[in-house]
């Protein structure tokens, strides 16, 4: 056994309205979901069931996925690289290619810190600390007088920007004053300024002068405050916005089931909401035909309600614990566990939760390899008839795990096992896997499978299946 520092953990994630990414601990971006456009970023178009690396090999701080593009920063001064539908140029305005099918540098970046990216348009924060916008403008959403317009810097002159949200044809920005402002498409109520006029000049959110963080969703958007409230915007067909029915919203609206101090942060989806709450755990509310709400239920619930654990095979479902971060887009969400576990759920038809399969979930669901996965290299004794593998395991202190991992390599495979005590971190096991029949192994590339199984108090918390090249070395 030996304990390792990140790796296969992730640290961060992001949400596009068909696919998801995550950032690893060692600085890698792992994709999943829908492809046909190239936002998986691995050169193909083939739509992802399970994480996949981007064709990206540099160190990622900060990732945003959009309609059907993805972009990050990278870890030298506000570079961002970007990926996939670039037919409304949301990829980098001066390409002059409709697919982008792996990462490139795009010639505006962004910092770091402060990256969305909406349907067909993306914003960021540049070096001086003002909103830069790019991609479709057809709804004035770059904040640009011309519909035309693929690029606009500098966006209403602000200073001191600390965030940016692109929704589906809107954007906002976050001040540092905890002012927010908004532009672009207001057919429902989506700019906070209590009108429905469409303009691409930028609009004061009406009552906020203490936000701390914004969530920008297709038509509406939700804002956390100092003091500890929720308040929403915008569409409110299924009572996304503040938990009531009864039309849209044009100001700020507080959500009436929550308390002061109910939140840390705050998710939007197109038809629901999300909180993650101080203890750890996630509500949501609104619409839940996919399961988004993640009660377990396709049942839509005006209160929020707590998100579950995708039932085991064996027992009942429990609350959704121990989780840092959130993203909500389209009908999905994922979560960020403190053991930087990516859990997800919701609809599921181009793989976007990550779980080798297109059938939604209507729990938390674990994402693979975060939990278990293989390590890389393996080594070869025994007149190249042993593997020695190492099985990478992640789970929390106090339960306990099987690992069992199959090596294969043209007409030659075998099988070992591996079980132990969880340490609440990722952790190497070694293990023996022995050729089994005439033939053996030789150096060189092989598949290695791993199913992993992780138990409490006799019942299963997790189920993790795993397939991935590995080294096989003299």
């Amino acid at each position: 056994m030996q304990a390792l520092i990140g790796s296969i953990s992730a640290r961060s994630l992001a949400a596009g309205t068909n696919h998801s990414c995550a950032v690893r601990s060692e600085g890698a971006a792992a994709c999943w979901g829908r492809n046909d456009g190239g936002a998986i970023g691995d050169g193909t178009t083939a739509d992802r069931l399970v994480p996949t690396r981007p064709s990206l090999f540099r160190l990622i701080v900060a990732i945003a996925g959009g309609g059907n593009h993805t972009c990050a920063a990278i870890d030298e001064l506000f570079g961002t690289y970007c990926w996939g539908d670039n037919r409304s140029r949301q990829v980098d305005p001066n390409r002059e290619q409709d697919f982008v099918l792996t990462p490139i540098a795009t010639t505006v970046g962004f910092s770091p810190v402060a990256l969305s990216a909406g349907s067909l348009h993306g914003c960021g924060v540049d070096a001086f600390d003002s909103a830069s916008c790019r991609g479709s403008n057809a709804n004035l959403q770059l904040s640009s007088f011309f519909n035309n317009a693929t690029f606009e810097d500098n966006v209403g002159f602000f200073v001191n920007v600390t965030a940016v949200a692109a929704g589906g044809v809107h954007s906002c920005a976050l001040r540092s004053t905890g002012r927010i402002h908004c532009w672009g498409s207001n057919g429902f109520g989506q700019l906070g300024d209590g009108t429905r006029t469409s303009t691409n000049a930028e609009r004061e959110v009406v009552g906020i002068v203490n936000a701390v963080s914004l969530s920008s969703q297709r038509d509406h958007n939700c804002a956390l405050l100092a003091t500890g409230f929720v308040v929403c915007w915008g569409r409110n067909d299924f009572g996304q916005v503040d938990g009531t029915l009864g039309g849209d919203r044009l100001v700020p609206t507080p959500v009436t089931t929550l308390a002061a101090g109910d939140a840390v942060a705050v998710t939007t989806g197109f038809q629901h909401s999300c909180i993650l709450t101080p203890a750890g755990t996630v509500r949501c509310w609104g619409r839940n035909d996919e399961g988004q709400l993640g009660n377990n239920t396709t049942t839509d619930s005006l209160a929020p309600v707590t998100v579950q654990n995708l039932p085991p095979r064996s027992g009942a479902a429990t609350t959704l614990t121990g989780v840092v971060g959130l993203v909500s887009d389209g009908a999905h969400n994922c979560a960020l566990r403190v053991t930087g576990q990516p859990v997800c759920w919701g609809r599921n038809p181009e793989g976007q939760l990550g779980v080798n399969t297109r059938t939604r979930r209507l729990g938390a669901a674990g994402v693979g390899s975060f939990t278990a996965n293989i390590a890389p290299d393996a080594d070869l004794s025994g007149k190249n008839r042993i593997a020695h593998v190492t099985a990478l395991v992640n789970c929390p202190a106090g339960e306990r795990f099987v690992a069992e991992i199959t090596v294969a390599q043209g007409t030659a495979s075998g099988q070992g096992r591996a079980s132990g005590a969880c340490t609440g971190g990722l952790t190497g096991y070694p293990l023996i896997v022995p050729a089994q029949g005439r033939e053996g192994f030789a150096p060189g590339e092989a598949v290695a499978h791993a199913e992993v199984t992780v138990h409490s108090r006799g019942e299963i918390t997790d189920e993790q299946e795993w397939t991935r090249r590995i080294e096989l070395l003299p």
